[in-house]
């Protein structure tokens, strides 16, 4: 975490304070130093069950693209905390795999892996991410890190709520490093022919694939090619890249940013919105769900997520047939005079937000 204790690494949670005129609160219940999807469990799984990963990968089996300005940030954050990351950083550049004057890409191979076996997420070391520290299990590019990573939570405090707002700021942020990281090739020169082979026509994604970009391996002349006046000078590049996006603000981005990215601040701004206030609907109706039967005659719901099962106690099973589209009001008062019961508006607004309760008025409910 940064200083601030921020969800983002220190360049876009600035970018992101000015874009929404405010901070954006934690995700304690995703806890990467001690993962919660690492937990043991002695009793058999049901079908509502998470899939729990293995502790020497957690969910760092995703590789993510370092963008070019990202790349620098971290050939210049000196600090020593960020050493052992820094060299799986420079490491990847002397080996010249899948290094762009945009940033260090995985290769086809991995992409390949990840897209078509999906059950090797969280347990396949052999696809762990190369910054990965293993003494320890920390991420070495923490304060650099991407989009997805910045952005990706295996649980959400506020259930469906939560995961909409980072999926919606996963696009924005998206669009953001692909801007800056395009804009930065631009400022920074590397010549007409370099600029054809990085955004080639017709696009790279329809170009035939040779064995070597299989295998990650860029021939000697298209490497010099892609990096035109740069050539040999990849880390110099990424650092200069590093600088000029540390001095955009906001206002600078919007400006370099087509329809797309307003498009895109919009929809985060309303899931920002909706994630720093609670409502409580004035109607409730009780959704379909299925149970998994618990201990103690509670239940375990699998709502927005096979990754965050909530689990329902026989009390609050109890309560569920008083929310059939009446008022909520008189839901309440319906359960105090025949339960004896007072319902918590905290409870209730999270049965909202996990998908137990849903609101009556809704369109399309």
């Amino acid at each position: 975490m940064t200083s601030s204790q921020s969800p983002l690494p220190p360049l876009y949670d600035r970018w992101m304070r000015e874009c929404l005129s405010g901070s954006i609160p934690n995700e304690s219940n995703a806890t990467c130093h001690d993962c919660a999807m690492c937990s043991t469990q002695t009793e058999p799984r049901g079908s509502n069950d998470p899939v729990f990963y293995d502790p020497r990968t957690k969910c760092c089996t995703y590789m993510p693209v370092l963008w070019n300005f990202l790349v620098g940030a971290l050939l210049d954050d000196d600090t020593p905390e960020a050493a052992q990351g820094r060299r799986t950083v420079e490491e990847r550049i002397a080996a010249g795999i899948a290094v762009t004057p945009l940033g260090l890409t995985p290769p086809p191979a991995y992409n390949a892996l990840y897209r078509h076996i999906p059950q090797a997420f969280g347990r396949a070391q052999s696809m762990r991410c190369p910054h990965y520290i293993e003494d320890g299990g920390l991420c070495g590019v923490w304060r650099a890190r991407e989009s997805t990573c910045a952005t990706w939570f295996c649980k959400h405090e506020r259930g469906a709520v939560g995961k909409r707002f980072w999926q919606e700021l996963h696009r924005l942020l998206q669009g953001v490093e692909r801007q800056v990281a395009t804009w930065c090739v631009l400022q920074l020169d590397l010549g007409a022919e370099a600029l054809a082979a990085i955004f080639p026509f017709p696009k790279a994604e329809n170009l035939p694939v040779t064995g070597a970009d299989f295998d990650g391996r860029t021939p000697a002349d298209r490497q010099r090619l892609i990096w035109g006046k740069w050539a040999g000078r990849e880390q110099s590049l990424y650092r200069e890249a590093g600088r000029l996006a540390g001095g955009l603000s906001w206002a600078d981005i919007m400006a370099l940013g087509g329809a797309d990215l307003r498009v895109a601040v919009q929809l985060t701004q309303a899931a920002y919105a909706r994630l720093t206030t609670a409502r409580l609907p004035a109607r409730l109706r009780a959704k379909a769900i299925n149970l998994a039967p618990d201990s103690g005659g509670a239940a375990v719901v699998t709502t927005y997520s096979p990754l965050d099962p909530l689990r329902l106690t026989a009390g609050v099973l109890e309560i569920l047939p008083y929310f059939n589209g009446r008022t909520t009001r008189a839901a309440r008062q319906a359960i105090a005079r025949e339960l004896g019961r007072q319902v918590e508006t905290s409870l209730l607004l999270k049965l909202v937000d996990f998908g137990v309760l849903e609101d009556a008025d809704s369109p399309g409910e």
